[in-house]
């Protein structure tokens, strides 16, 4: 009984400790402008520094809607093919290129610290020889990290994006 008494003035004391705190410190003190804002209060991942032994990890956590078939790390540059699907809708499928172009350019600046140059190209394997869809190849500069660092607050419509930061190569494919 002793013990059960002991447990409820001890709940007792924090939950009036912690409501006397809360009463007594200022909203702002405890997270000086986050918290008057509404917004909330976390840190950012630190970026890693991407390699051979990384690799896997690091594409799982990006939602893609194509399959990587290569992938490859040279000299800060991060080199990927991408499979292109058979039984997709024309409309969908252009869509989801420029989707998945967008989410690879963007982890690979925001989430790595040594990746400068990122080159991606969508191939179709379903002929004899691999048909080149699209080519996308785009380059870490100061203007594309403020771009990136305001898409966390806005989404940016992924064709316009790419437009004006990368260089994009259509493909023979791409006409099919």
């Amino acid at each position: 009984m002793k013990v059960a008494r002991g447990l409820i003035i001890a709940l007792l004391l924090s939950v009036g400790l912690g409501t006397a705190l809360n009463a007594w410190l200022p909203t702002d003190s405890l997270y000086p402008g986050q918290r008057a804002l509404g917004q909330p209060v976390f840190q950012a991942i630190k970026p890693v520094e991407l390699d051979h032994m990384l690799i896997v990890p690091f594409f799982k956590q990006i939602p893609l809607n194509y399959e990587y078939k290569r992938v490859k790390i040279k000299n800060n540059e991060l080199f990927i093919d991408l499979v292109w699907p058979e039984d997709v809708p024309d409309k969908r499928k252009y869509d989801a290129v420029y989707m998945d172009a967008w989410q690879l350019i963007v982890s690979a600046f925001t989430q790595t610290s040594n990746m400068d140059q990122v080159f991606l190209r969508f191939l179709d394997q379903n002929s004899p020889e691999p048909d080149l869809i699209l080519a996308v190849s785009c380059e870490r500069t100061e203007a594309l990290m403020t771009e990136l660092a305001k898409t966390e607050e806005q989404t940016v419509p992924t064709e316009e994006f790419l437009k004006q930061f990368a260089h994009l190569v259509y493909g023979t494919g791409w006409r099919k």
